[in-house]
């Protein structure tokens, strides 16, 4: 009778153990928080399906997660952290602004993702506006829709007692043009000339060489783009918090020599690809400068992951779509000369971001980071 009475006992003991122990995981999986944000890079801009894209036009063209582009199959959702279990896409959390300033975590999860496509760092404290123009069973759907600035979350997760631990980012490119001036300049070139039987605005556009002199002069002037991108990386970090973990993610040589490439005369993807690797330096020393300031902060750079993969380069495993004219199906206006696709990693592409981003947050856990 008495052991009886002792070998359940025992059983009881274990059975409470064991709840406290899952209890105890499953909180602590509750308290990993992933924030990711950035511009079109960062949100899967040209990798079908966005989050959204599956509702009706006069739905989708408010919904934040359409109007950003934020691919279902982004880089970062395909990242894995300590903690959580599985890709960081089963974890998707949204949280809403309410009227009076508070916010609803309408979606419960861990990871947060708010990069949106066309955004500029000013975008992280401002809204960034989206004109909508489709037509969808007959009607035209016309409009400005807005997306919320994306430091918000910080501030819903404060409101919702919670902070972030890893926050990856790829900002920048935007605010100084690079992809920009190419689809410009093939804009306004005789190529898209003969597509569309008239000649661009764009046709007495400033050669490659010229733009990016231009831009390295503002790169580096008082108040220029490298002062505007170190107070923005900065402004996450204090957003964030100093627990974070802030991985920047720079920017891949989006165009390859080939023979096959018309568009492009090798002087000026030679030119590109200088320029890229000198502004993924920048992003880097920016990195260190934050790192010295007490933040911690981590530079993955992806150049070598891209290398010989570029758009044009006529390999099966090109990693970057190459120029679409004409306006893609999701794309906000349906008309278009060029589409928001062009020049904008493809699954291959997404999935060679999130292999060089993953061997950081591993070495991170493991405490093996340089």
């Amino acid at each position: 009778m008495k052991l009886s009475r002792k070998i359940t006992a025992l059983c009881l003991c274990l059975i409470i153990a064991a709840g406290a122990f899952y209890a105890g995981a499953e909180s602590a999986q509750d308290d990993i928080v992933v924030v990711s944000l950035g511009d079109s890079y960062a949100s899967g801009e040209g990798i079908e399906p966005f989050y959204g894209s599956d509702k009706p036009m006069g739905e989708k063209m408010y919904d934040p997660d359409w109007l950003g582009h934020r691919s279902e199959n982004s880089w970062s959702g395909m990242l894995e952290v300590p903690g959580l279990d599985g890709p960081l896409s089963l974890h998707r959390g949204i949280y809403v602004k309410n009227s009076d300033g508070t916010f609803t975590q309408t979606l419960e999860g861990n990871w947060f993702f708010v990069a949106a496509t066309g955004a500029e760092t000013v975008h992280l404290f401002q809204p960034k506006t989206v004109h909508v123009s489709k037509k969808e069973n007959g009607k035209t759907y016309k409009g400005d829709a807005t997306i919320p600035p994306q430091l918000e979350v910080f501030e819903a997760l404060r409101q919702d007692g919670r902070q972030a631990d890893y926050v990856t980012v790829t900002f920048g490119g935007n605010d100084i043009g690079f992809v920009s001036i190419i689809i410009n300049m093939i804009a306004g070139g005789p190529v898209a000339s003969s597509l569309t039987g008239k000649l661009s605005e764009y046709v007495q556009f400033k050669s490659l060489k010229d733009a990016t002199d231009d831009i390295w002069d503002k790169f580096y002037a008082e108040g220029g783009y490298r002062e505007r991108l170190l107070n923005a990386y900065r402004s996450i970090c204090e957003a964030a918090g100093p627990q974070a973990k802030v991985i920047i993610a720079g920017y891949p040589v989006f165009l390859s020599k080939s023979s096959s490439s018309f568009l492009f005369a090798d002087d000026d993807i030679d030119l590109l690809k200088e320029s890229t690797h000198r502004f993924n330096a920048e992003l880097e020393s920016i990195a260190e400068e934050l790192t010295g300031e007490g933040y911690k902060v981590y530079f993955v750079s992806v150049e070598e992951a891209f290398e010989g993969k570029g758009a044009y380069s006529g390999r099966a495993d090109e990693m970057i779509n190459r120029i679409q004219f004409g306006a893609s199906e999701q794309d906000p206006e349906r008309f278009g000369l060029v589409s928001m696709y062009s020049l904008h990693p493809n699954l291959l592409g997404a999935k060679a971001y999130a292999e060089c981003v993953q061997r950081k947050i591993d070495e991170i856990a493991e405490g093996t980071e340089n």
